[in-house]
Formats: structure tokens, C-alpha cells, sequence
């Protein structure tokens, strides 16, 4: 018996460790596309505030978002370029 638990549990390490790939491979998908299209990294944000500019205050997620969509596609300003 003792050679089954022990197929038992090497499939559920592998199953883990899949799962946790695949988590780890969509969170770089998304970290990508969010990037792609303009809106920065929170978690980064929020790190470099803390690291750089320890007395400035942090925005919160709304904030961030609307600062770096501002930063990105202008404040509804029509322009050619």
C-alpha cells in the first residue's frame, strides 16, 4: 500500500504545482496586457512610493488607474497628436 499513497501524493505535488504555474503564467499575462494598454502595475506603484518617496502619500487603486488612463490617453482633450 505504501507504493500507492506514495503515487497519491507525488500526483497531487505535480497537481499543485501546476496549478500554481498556471496562476503565477496568468498574473505575467495580465501584469502584460495591463501594461500594453497603458495602466502601470499597482503592486510596483505602491513599492517605488514606499521605497523613493517614503513622505508622499500613496494613491488608492481608483486613483492610480484614472491618474495612469489621464497619463495615457489625455484629459478628454481632442488633439490631433
Amino acid at each position: 500500500m505504501k507504493r500507492g499513497s506514495t503515487l497519491r501524493r507525488s500526483l497531487s505535488e505535480s497537481v499543485s504545482r501546476l496549478g500554481f504555474e498556471a496562476a503565477n503564467g496568468l498574473r505575467i499575462l495580465r501584469r502584460t496586457a495591463h501594461l500594453m494598454c497603458g495602466v502601470g502595475d499597482y503592486d510596483s506603484y505602491l513599492e517605488h512610493q514606499r521605497g523613493v518617496h517614503p513622505e508622499a502619500p500613496c494613491l488608492d487603486y481608483a486613483a492610480f488607474i484614472r491618474q495612469r488612463q489621464d497619463a495615457r490617453y489625455g484629459r478628454g482633450s481632442a488633439r490631433c497628436c
